[in-house]
């Protein structure tokens, strides 16, 4: 093979590498969508309505007594109004979310376009790892503001939103319900019978808030309550961190695989039995470190107490204060 050959082979291989990386970047920035001409000028399927025109709308609505929410890639946002009203804006996706309330019952659904993104939206994505950051994501401007009125108190509170964000702020209710494949949650200044939240991977972020119970679930993130008064409380944390800062008025039950747990409650520990145990890790009490495996023995807690915390760590670290 002589030297010509070889640059032809090198050169070929080259542009073929060159077509398959530029295809992906295509079609992982949108290439796949069709692309017509209107009156109003270039339309892109997927995308929100004209380019260059910002998409955005209200619409007030009738009173409602629960929510059932169900979107594929959206901003979440519950909040204090003037009214009963619905805020769509800077949608991405070419069809508007349904929303109905009948009978009370608030029920919204992203179009199918939202859903599909949030089932395949890996795809358009994949690019954020490489050095050169080019990703199309612009997700958290794709926002779904649902207010309410100052007293408004709700049964059942249901969420669902597959890879985006929740942001709840001043909602009472019986029970809220928020499960997300991957994203963020963040609630404040609410009232609560029940809480549950389902997070996959992500943030949780919780301040102000009372609950008579909670059941926490999180396969991969960090789960941050502060000012949180809670009845029963249970956690199970695969990996990532826990921390619990307020009154813990019941009983407290926390696993995690990996990671560290903290708890800082407002009550004395004369007010608790504890059961504490952790397979790898260091453990603290009041700054005081006891054996990680059985450290309940060790701390004192009060048989026949009001409350209880049990916590159980296979590898990290656990760390509780009493007032």
């Amino acid at each position: 093979m002589n030297k010509y050959t070889k640059a032809f082979i090198i050169i070929a291989t080259s542009m073929i590498a060159a077509g398959v990386i530029l295809s992906a970047v295509g079609f992982a920035l949108g290439g796949l969508r069709s692309v017509h001409f209107g009156s109003q000028g270039f339309y892109v399927d997927g995308l929100p309505g004209d380019l260059g025109v910002s998409d955005d709308f209200l619409r007030d609505l009738d009173g409602f007594s629960d929510m059932d929410i169900r979107v594929g890639v959206y901003t979440v946002v519950l909040q204090k109004g003037d009214g009963y009203g619905l805020r769509v804006h800077g949608r991405r996706f070419g069809e508007a979310p349904v929303v109905r309330v009948e009978d009370g019952l608030l029920t919204l659904r992203a179009g199918e376009d939202s859903l599909r993104a949030g089932r395949s939206g890996f795809f358009e994505n994949w690019l954020s790892v490489f050095p050169f950051g080019i990703a199309y994501s612009d997700w958290d401007d794709v926002v779904i503001e649902i207010t309410y009125p100052s007293g408004a108190r709700f049964g059942d509170v249901s969420i669902e939103d597959s890879v985006g964000s929740v942001e709840i702020a001043g909602l009472e209710a019986a029970s809220l319900s928020v499960l997300c494949s991957a994203g963020s949650l963040d609630i404040e200044n609410s009232a609560l019978d029940a809480l549950r939240v389902d997070l996959n991977l992500g943030e949780c972020e919780i301040e102000n808030v009372r609950a008579e119970s909670a059941v926490v679930a999180m396969d991969a993130g960090n789960f941050s309550a502060r000012d949180f008064d809670c009845g029963a409380l249970n956690g199970d944390f695969s990996m990532g961190k826990a921390e619990v800062d307020g009154g813990l008025l019941g009983d407290v039950d926390i696993s995690t695989d990996m990671g560290s747990v903290f708890l800082r409650t407002d009550r004395p520990k004369s007010e608790y039995s504890v059961d504490l145990n952790v397979s790898l890790g260091g453990a603290t009490v009041d700054g005081r470190a006891v054996s990680g495996v059985n450290a309940g023995s060790a701390i004192g807690g009060a048989d026949g107490a009001p409350y209880s915390i049990r916590v159980e760590a296979d590898m990290g670290s656990v760390e509780i204060e009493f007032s």
